[in-house]
C-alpha cells in the first residue's frame, strides 16, 4: 500500500497512535509489516509525540514498532519542545514505552544531552538515560 494512514485503538476504542508512511508492505505468513518513511503520532492525552524514521517494522502480535535510521522523536504542543535523535528505537505500543541502546541526542531549547541508551515512558513522562550521559541544561525563558 502506498501513501497510507492508519489509526490504532485501545481495547476501549480510544485512539492510541496514528501512523502514516510512504509505503506499507505486509506478507501473509508474517506478523510484521514494513513501513518506509513512517510518521507516528502518539496520542496519550496531554503528552503527544511525533516520531519519524526512515523505516519501521510493526509487529501486531507483540505490539511493538521497531524504528531504524534517522529516528526523530519530538514533543508536540509545547515550546521549547524536547527532540530526541537516534538511529534505532523500539516502541512498545501497549505500555507506551520507547527504548534504545543506541546513542541518543536530546535537545530542548539551548540545552543538549547525550546518552548511550534511554527508556522513556509516555504515560508517566519518566525519561531514564542509561549510560555515558553528558551535556548541559540551560533554563529557557
Amino acid at each position: 500500500m502506498n501513501e497510507f494512514q492508519m489509526t490504532t485503538m485501545d481495547e476501549y476504542g480510544k485512539p492510541v497512535y496514528t501512523i502514516d508512511g510512504k509505503r506499507l508492505e505486509r506478507y501473509n505468513d508474517s506478523d510484521t509489516s514494513r513501513v518506509e518513511r513512517p510518521v507516528i503520532h502518539m496520542l496519550e492525552s496531554g503528552k503527544q509525540w511525533k516520531v519519524s524514521a526512515d523505516y519501521a517494522l510493526l509487529n501486531d502480535k507483540i505490539s511493538t514498532i521497531q524504528l531504524t535510521e534517522n529516528v526523530v522523536m519530538q514533543q508536540q504542543n509545547i515550546e521549547p519542545a524536547v527532540t530526541i535523535r537516534t538511529q534505532s528505537m523500539l516502541i512498545h505500543t501497549k505500555t507506551q514505552v520507547a527504548e534504545t541502546d543506541a546513542q541518543v541526542d536530546i535537545t530542548q531549547g539551548k540545552s543538549k544531552i547525550k546518552s548511550t541508551g534511554m527508556i522513556y515512558n509516555n504515560i508517566t513522562s519518566k525519561l531514564e538515560l542509561t549510560s555515558s550521559v553528558s551535556g548541559y541544561y540551560l533554563p529557557y525563558d
